[in-house]
This record gives structure tokens, sequence and C-alpha cells, in this order.
């Protein structure tokens, strides 16, 4: 009797995976990172993926994955909007750059220089001392603003306290884009590349904690600047 009331049990359980309106979004990224095509042998295939600790249920939903015409939500996730948005400006970014005065450039030089010596030296002091050395030394700054030097001073209280709370990954990302930055203004590549780079940098890093893939180009259709 036991063992008839269990497969009565199971068999609505199976059955109201089979009628739920649409797989979970969890499943739904499981599936596409699959490369399981859609059609004759889906369920099959889908059936024999590999599952982990929050997907171990995902095979019973293979049905409604190989006939399922719902939006993925990994490929309607707003930071891809945000960044082809973004990317979209860089060409004029690059003609702004190409138009720039040789005094403009070199301001613009001297900011960039100014943020990377900073960075390197917050870095630093970072690996060295419990609180960063840097967050200490603003008095010097204030001056700078107060004697009319507002961009250096900003630059430096900016430089003194954000830094020093960035982990190690992110000051070496902001590194390589101020160091690409320079050699961009010094007519060696393409500033647009530079920001393109890091932008991709940060969605993907985005797209993988909500367990989306992180292909760019061939699941979400956006190709590099410039590509």
């Amino acid at each position: 009797m036991k063992l008839v009331v269990t497969l009565v049990l199971l068999s609505s359980f199976f059955a109201s995976l089979a009628e739920a309106a649409e797989p979970s979004s969890l499943c739904r990224s499981w599936f596409g990172k699959s490369g399981v095509e859609k059609g004759p042998g889906c369920e099959l295939s889908c059936a024999t993926l590999g599952v982990g600790m929050g997907t171990y249920s995902c095979p019973n939903q293979c049905a409604l994955l190989c006939k399922d015409d719902g939006a993925d939500p990994c490929k309607s996730h707003p930071v891809l909007g945000r960044y082809e948005e973004q990317r979209n400006q860089l060409a004029d970014l690059d003609k702004r750059v190409a138009q720039l005065s040789d005094k403009e450039r070199d301001g613009a030089r001297y900011v960039f220089e100014r943020l990377l010596n900073a960075l390197k030296d917050t870095a630093s002091h970072a690996t060295k001392n419990p609180i960063p050395v840097p967050v200490l030394d603003n008095a010097e700054n204030f001056n700078k603003i107060f004697d009319g030097q507002q961009l250096e001073g900003a630059l430096g209280i900016m430089s003194n306290t954000a830094w020093s709370l960035f982990p190690k990954s992110k000051r070496e990302q902001m590194e390589a884009m101020f160091m690409g930055t320079i050699k961009a203004l010094n007519g060696e590549g393409s500033l647009g590349e530079v920001q393109d780079k890091q932008m991709r940098q940060q969605v993907e890093d985005t797209l993988a904690e909500s367990q989306c893939s992180t292909n760019l180009s061939n699941d979400y259709g956006l190709k590099p600047y410039k590509e």
C-alpha cells in the first residue's frame, strides 16, 4: 500500500512539472550553457546533461526547455543593453580624442598619469599596512584645493580614499585602463578600444554572477568595438 501511495505521489509530482507554465530561469541558464539544440533528440540529450546542487531537478524540465519559446532571462539582462548603449558612443569618443589640441591632450594625459601613479602608490601601501597610509595623507590635497589647484587636489583625495577600498583585482583592472588611456593619448591605439575592453570585463563579471554565459560575441551578438 505504501508503495502505491509513493508511486501516486511521484506521478503527481512529475505531472505537475510537466504542466508547469515555463521552466525556471536557473534551468533555462543551465540548458542554454549546454549547447543542446532544440529539435529531434533534444529531450534525450537534455536529460543526460550533468547537474549540480542547484540544477539537480533541471532534467525534469527538459520537455519544457526543449519547446520553450519564452525569453531567455540572460539575453534580456539589463547589463547587456547598458553595455550596447555605451559601446555605441565609443566612435564619437575616438573622434573627440583625434580633435584634441596638443594642450588639451597634455592636460588629459596629466590627469590619467596622476591617477595611475596614485593608484600604484595606494596599492603598494595597501599590501603592507592594515590601514592604507594614503587615507591619512589628505591635508596636502585640501591645501591644493584652497590654493586654486582644484583638479589636482580633488584627484589626490579621490585616489587616496577610493583606491584603498578597491580589491586587488579591481585595482589591476583600473591600472590597465589608465595605462591604455595614456598610450592612446600618445597616439598608440584607440581610447575606444581601451574603454571597450574594460566594459566587456565588467559585463562578463556581472553575467557570471547571474549564472549566465559570458560569451558576449557568440551568445549575445555583442562583438568587441571595431571588430
